[in-house]
């Protein structure tokens, strides 16, 4: 059990390091392609597939074996990883992002799913928080791998880095796991072919996910390829509206097998926790990607050295978060929490965005504290809100709703922000060098802006390239500030008195089993079926 737990961590820890220790590479990369105005998609492209496809791999891991699924997707995952590491050009580099974002979306909802079948209902939060204790280092330690590959070696270790740890855990995982086949299985294998088809909601999904690209590729585009009126940009925006139009009455539709089911989306407090993390993770991920770019292209900083000065957002968001957690535990409360949290994370990002080209240590630390103490507060909310609203049976689609607002709040945040600093960066070194061109400012790595200006103008350049960044910052204080809207609807519900806790193992009995053997078996009775597993 251990063993598989390592396993399952493992892959966790990969995944989330791969989400953030592209941050402090971005600046090469961008030199390397001279593709400034693809910065949003090299993290968007990631996050979007990640968290598009969560509930298409919850429906997987109910309806097959969870190994098979577990091991295609830490495939897919070195496979996109091997892509992006090898990558020609830009776009390449985009596509295996995409790829691996794919496998990632199956890696993180997997280990919960493979954990859930294997361990004893009564140890299952322990496991599952040591799971999720290493995807936070994974998150931490992502800036500084990337600046300390990039630094040392390249920026695509970035990603090769990936490859030896995939390999372990594939290589393990396949030999030393054997999986239980569930109820869920055998309940599918039962069902036609066109049934089983559509407990998939294929539509639904496929739907759901192009209203996703279409709204990304449109924000990509509007400004930096076509303008914001072109036909290109406002039909890609008509399809996503469209899609999603769609995709509404479909749900009510299909029904137990929508992707969303009716009864859980109309619950208040999972509709308003989704909007809540949603809107929050937005104001995050901008400050993330963006706030190397301000350390490296107004204060000179090596890669390694922007991800030291930026870790103390990730190092306060991971304490922020275990504090609030006991707290929470302690007291039965998530609500004060979750209404605290906006206020720190908009005081935050509003005043990262007056940092100036002479800001000192005091400004750029104390700012990432107060940002990251926000949003640490808020790291367990939506969890703890699906599991003590929902349902067993309700709660991994709960869960996987709660992921994939996140991610896809996250993404749409970074590429909102993107136009922003586009914007203000074509503006501002366009004062100073009124000759050069939108697309070649936009093509120019971010740490050879100098070479575009006048002589007696490249000291007005850090001035110009901080006041881009920091315009994104804005965004994400907006963001932050939207979210306490959604907090304010969430129910009040103290989870130590909630009559959840009395029937949440209603059903379920855990007792040990004489066998011939020297140990015990722990044999988990669970709607009617029973389940074995060595302690």
């Amino acid at each position: 059990m251990i063993i598989l737990l390592a396993l399952l961590s493992g892959g966790a820890f990969t995944v989330s390091l791969d989400d953030t220790i592209v941050a402090t590479a971005i600046p090469r990369i961008t030199d390397d392609f001279h593709s400034i105005s693809d910065v949003a998609w090299y993290g968007s492209g990631y996050l979007i597939t990640m968290g598009g496809l969560q509930l298409l791999f919850g429906k997987l891991y109910k309806l097959h074996v969870d190994r098979t699924i577990y091991t295609v997707s830490l495939c897919i995952f070195a496979t996109g990883s091997t892509i992006s590491a090898t990558a020609p050009n830009s776009f390449a580099l985009i596509c295996g992002r995409a790829l691996a974002g794919t496998g990632a979306a199956g890696i993180v909802s997997g280990g919960i799913v493979i954990l859930g079948h294997t361990v004893p209902l009564r140890l299952l939060p322990v496991y599952i928080s040591i799971t999720s204790g290493l995807t936070v280092v994974g998150t931490v330690a992502g800036p500084l791998f990337g600046g300390l590959l990039t630094d040392g070696l390249s920026w695509r270790w970035s990603f090769y880095i990936n490859l030896p740890i995939v390999g372990t855990v594939l290589t393990l995982f396949v030999l030393l796991y054997r999986p239980k086949h569930g109820k869920s299985s055998q309940h599918a294998s039962s069902r036609s072919c066109k049934e089983r088809a559509a407990m998939y909601d294929p539509l639904g999904n496929a739907l759901f996910f192009s209203a996703v690209i279409c709204c990304q590729i449109a924000l990509e585009w509007a400004d930096s390829h076509y303008p914001w009126r072109s036909a290109r940009v406002i039909a890609l925006f008509v399809c996503s509206a469209v899609f999603l139009t769609m995709f509404v009455p479909l749900q009510v539709f299909m029904r137990e097998n929508a992707t969303i089911p009716g009864h859980i989306a109309k619950r208040r407090a999972i509709a308003s926790s989704g909007v809540f993390m949603a809107f929050l993770c937005a104001a995050y991920f901008s400050v993330v990607y963006y706030l190397p770019l301000w350390f490296q292209g107004v204060k000179g900083s090596s890669p390694t050295h922007s991800a030291i000065m930026s870790i103390a957002l990730l190092v306060t968001m991971v304490l922020s978060s275990l504090i609030a957690a006991g707290l929470m535990s302690k007291t039965g409360w998530y609500n004060p929490f979750a209404l605290a949290a906006p206020v720190l994370a908009s005081c935050g990002a509003g005043l990262l965005s007056t940092l100036e080209p002479n800001s000192g240590p005091g400004k750029y630390i104390g700012f990432q504290v107060l940002l990251g103490a926000g949003v640490g507060c808020a790291f367990h909310i939506p969890f703890v809100v699906v599991n003590a609203t929902l349902q067993e049976s309700d709660r991994p689609t709960g869960i996987g709703l709660m992921m994939c607002a996140e991610l896809l709040g996250g993404a749409l945040g970074v590429s909102v922000a993107q136009k922003i600093f586009e914007s203000r960066l074509v503006a501002f070194v366009g004062r100073l060098a009124p000759d050069v061109e939108r697309s070649t400012i936009l093509k120019t790595g971010a740490t050879e802006l100098t070479s575009l200006v006048p002589e007696d103008q490249v000291a007005a350049v850090p001035k110009a390239y901080s006041d881009a960044v920091t315009s994104t910052f804005y965004l994400s204080s907006a963001c932050a500030a939207a979210s306490i809207i959604a907090a304010s609807f969430m129910e009040w519900r103290n989870i130590k008195k909630s009559p959840d806790n009395e029937t949440r193992n209603e059903g379920t009995e855990l007792h040990t089993v004489p066998t011939s053997g020297e140990r015990d078996v722990v044999g988990l009775h669970h709607g009617g079926r029973k389940q074995w597993s060595s302690p």
